[in-house]
């Protein structure tokens, strides 16, 4: 299926570095795209769309200097859960608007 993500994802601040779309991922039952982009000045963020095309209000940014790394739905809800390059991952709900967790690695591995 082709995709056009007609809406810039962020606005496009003056003397400020474009965002950067890095990761698309569609749900699997639900009419919803998962955008990730990154900005220097604002950091990453996901914006969510529609099939339509439509550009939904809901917006997830939480770290201001670390890029998403990876994106995975729930196969039911609208959950997504987001991964950030800095080790921190969290549970996102689209429709609530609600973070459910974030986990953070800090780099101790246990035998």
């Amino acid at each position: 299926m082709a995709v056009l993500v007609e809406d810039r994802v962020g606005e496009a601040l003056p003397n400020v570095d474009p965002r950067e779309n890095s990761l698309l991922q569609w749900h699997e039952q639900r009419d919803l795209l998962a955008v990730a982009s990154y900005c220097d000045a604002t950091g990453g963020e996901v914006n969510f769309f529609t099939k339509k095309g439509g550009k939904s209000k809901t917006v997830y940014n939480c770290e201001r200097h670390a890029r998403i790394s990876s994106l995975a739905w729930n196969p039911v809800l609208p959950i997504i859960a987001v991964g950030w390059t800095n080790g921190v991952a969290a549970l996102f709900d689209v429709q609530r608007n609600e973070v459910h967790g974030i986990l953070l690695y800090i780099g101790i591995i246990l035998p």
